[in-house]
């Protein structure tokens, strides 16, 4: 991985040790919400601060992505992407809807279970676009860390962002600042995906992510699909496989160091170096 992706896996490593606090809670209130929103506003802020990509890189880049890096104007160039922002939220606003109805319908065609599919196979849907990319991006060695590097700063974006969000929105739709309780089954699923997030966050400690890490991450996600009634079990694994990795790769920790040096370089004032 690039030195300057250190920053998605810290903040990465940050909202899953924070997920792990909402489990014990077994609620997500208010609180919660403005710590994620600050963890995510911190985050864009420092990722704002790093430089830009050089001309080698844009080359590696193409369109409509290029086309805006290219523009002489930064201010311009905030224009098209709030734009674009904006034109992609109102089209998730009108079909999120549907989309979900028809989630429900397809597991209750295929017989699993509404709430597992939803949870399961929505994401991968609704991400397909950005998956698309970052497979595109894969299938060559120059551009494979900005594949890994965009999909990684799609995770911090749903552990900070989205569930931070879940809150204040609920909260408005009451109104009265309220808390959302979780049922058993909430609990053991965000459990399962809290150690899945954690078994990736000590993969990429070394900001490296190898085809074994890879092929144990998809695995045990498949198995707990394909078997709902094994996710504790998978949940043990994947923490068990988290302390092995911590201890097994202690002395190739990069990340902290990388993202200290990243601080110290692009971010601090200048006078406090």
């Amino acid at each position: 991985m690039d030195a300057r992706q250190a920053v998605e896996a810290f903040f990465l490593v940050l909202a899953t040790v924070y997920s792990f606090v909402i489990v014990l809670k077994r609620m997500l209130d208010i609180i919660d919400g403005i710590v994620l929103l600050v963890m995510y506003l911190t985050y864009l802020w420092i990722c704002m601060r790093i430089p830009e990509e050089s001309e080698d890189e844009v080359e590696q880049v193409h369109d409509p992505a290029k086309t805006i890096i290219s523009m002489k104007s930064r201010t311009l160039r905030m224009i098209v992407v709030i734009l674009l922002v904006l034109t992609g939220g109102m089209v998730i606003f009108s079909s999120a809807g549907p989309f979900v109805l028809s989630i429900i319908e397809v597991a209750l065609i295929l017989g699993f279970s509404q709430f597992l599919f939803a949870q399961w196979v929505a994401p991968f849907l609704s991400e397909f676009p950005e998956s698309a990319s970052a497979f595109y991006w894969a299938g060559t060695v120059r551009l494979s860390p900005m594949a890994i590097g965009n999909m990684v700063s799609s995770k911090v974006n749903q552990w900070t962002l989205l569930i931070g969000t879940i809150p204040l929105i609920y909260s408005l739709s009451v109104g009265h600042l309220a808390f959302i309780p979780l049922t058993p089954l909430q609990v053991e699923e965000i459990l399962l995906t809290a150690a899945q997030s954690a078994f990736g966050c000590v993969s990429l400690l070394k900001l490296r992510f190898t085809w074994k890490e890879a092929t144990i991450l998809f695995s045990f996600w498949l198995a707990q699909f394909l078997l709902p009634q094994i996710r504790i079990e998978v949940t043990v694994a994947y923490l068990v496989l988290t302390a092995i990795w911590l201890a097994y790769y202690r002395n190739k920790i990069t990340i902290f160091g990388q993202f200290k040096k990243n601080m110290i370089e692009h971010v601090l004032p200048t006078r406090t170096r």
